[in-house]
């Protein structure tokens, strides 16, 4: 007769976490896409799913899940989006609010932005255009771009189309 140790008694805690992580997970899944975008708050969620299908999850325990789920957040609903959508998403419309001019000088394209956004607006091109330009150097309130000669117009466009469109 073998004698359950203290490790045998972690790993079956463990067992037990992931496989109750993953049935909440699944129905947490199932519900969000039968809920579509009527659900605006974790608190709602966590209510909603208890009324429903008799399971306590508790608030902070949804949001984590939703997130590994890729929902997010937007404006008052969750909805599901891929990551790097989110995230150009974010990007562009920080564009959008900071820049406030944008000036063809080839090679170069300057944007003069809202003060203390030079840096934010840097990494924004810099995610966005990533291998259509050669870099950027930011200040406190502007951002050159360095770029080949082929594609100054492109960019330029792009930058425009970002700035008044998003």
């Amino acid at each position: 007769m073998k004698i359950a140790s203290d490790t045998d008694h972690h790993n079956l805690k463990q067992t037990s976490s992931a496989t109750r992580k993953e049935t909440h997970m699944k129905i947490l899944c199932s519900f969000m896409e039968e809920a579509g975008n009527n659900l605006s708050t974790v608190e709602k969620i966590s209510k909603e799913l208890e009324e429903r299908h008799d399971i306590l999850i508790s608030p902070s325990t949804i949001h984590r899940y939703l997130k590994e789920l890729q929902y997010f957040k937007d404006g008052t609903v969750y909805t599901r989006q891929e990551k790097e959508d989110v995230r150009a998403s974010k990007h562009k419309t920080f564009i959008k609010e900071h820049v406030r001019a944008i000036i063809k000088q080839p090679p170069h394209i300057a944007l003069k932005t809202s003060i203390g956004n030079g840096r934010g607006t840097s990494v924004a091109i810099e995610y966005l255009f990533k291998g259509e330009i050669f870099g950027t150097i930011a200040g406190d309130s502007a951002v050159l771009i360095i770029l080949s000669k082929d594609n100054i117009q492109d960019t330029y466009e792009r930058l425009n189309d970002i700035r008044h469109n998003t």
